[in-house]
């Protein structure tokens, strides 16, 4: 048997803070992440947080470019709402993007997982779930972006970061981490029977494109609709997490596809 990549704990900014493990270069941090969940090492809250990834992975199995300075974190999160299910994304992104605002940052959430600036994407969520354990893989371009622009996805907006005054990776990933537990504490867990409806209709003030036109491909959706398309305005969100989207035949419920904002892919 392989031994587990070898993990060294990171000092976080204050005592009470999660804890966030530190790692070199690495295929890929969810994998190192994996393996300390097998081995009941890594706890709901706990995040590793690599150097450098050779393979990481982002949505649909694109490669993510992973080369020093940047933030690349495994954040293992408990396996019960909000981080169930479609709402999932949505939950790990809206507290995300009330991290970087309590840190003076503009940044907006591009439904279901990618974190916006002004100028495009800096950031994206990828979540797994295996035998009831829920991991999610966050990587945050900071100070320039690494991706060359024949990696781009032509439907995704021009590729961003946070800026460098943040601090290092090994400095701002736990200052993050603390803030998203913290939220999960305050504003997360289901407090009354209507909590989905009520945290949904706080994080779709956050979304990419509110009261816009957009356009999603290939989307999954009720109804189905008769193209591989469909052209709406982004209404907001739904108690399940799922996108509202008004279409030419009404509101359409959106559980998965990709969204494109023709203003940002315009400015491309």
């Amino acid at each position: 048997m392989t031994a587990p990549t070898p993990l060294a704990r990171l000092t976080t900014l204050t005592p009470h803070g999660p804890v966030v493990y530190q790692v070199g270069d690495v295929a890929s941090v969810l994998d190192v992440a994996w393996e300390r969940v097998e081995l009941g090492e890594l706890p709901p809250w706990a995040s590793i947080l690599a150097r450098s990834q050779s393979k990481g992975r982002g949505r649909q199995g694109r490669a993510w470019a992973s080369p020093p300075g940047h933030v690349y974190a495994a954040l293992r999160l408990p396996p019960q709402a909000p981080f169930e299910g479609t709402l999932a994304s949505v939950a790990v992104g809206f507290a995300l993007v009330q991290a970087f605002r309590d840190e003076g940052v503009a940044v907006s959430l591009k439904w279901p997982n990618d974190l916006l600036t002004s100028q495009g994407k800096a950031g994206g969520i990828l979540l797994e779930n295996r035998k009831g354990a829920v991991v999610a893989g966050i990587g945050l371009n900071v100070g320039f972006s690494p991706f060359p622009p024949d990696q781009r996805d032509p439907n995704a907006p021009p590729p961003s970061a946070f800026p460098e005054s943040l601090g290092p990776p090994e400095r701002l990933w736990p200052r993050l981490a603390k803030n998203v537990l913290l939220r999960y504490n305050n504003e997360l867990p289901a407090r009354d029977p209507d909590w989905a409806r009520n945290f949904c209709a706080q994080a779709e003030k956050c979304l990419a494109g509110l009261g816009g036109a957009v356009v999603i491909h290939q989307p999954v959706a009720d109804p189905r609709p008769a193209s591989p398309s469909l052209t709406g305005i982004l209404a907001g969100l739904a108690p399940s997490g799922a996108l509202r989207v008004e279409g030419p035949d009404g509101e359409c419920l959106v559980w998965s596809g990709t969204l494109t904002l023709p203003s940002r892919a315009r400015d491309a």
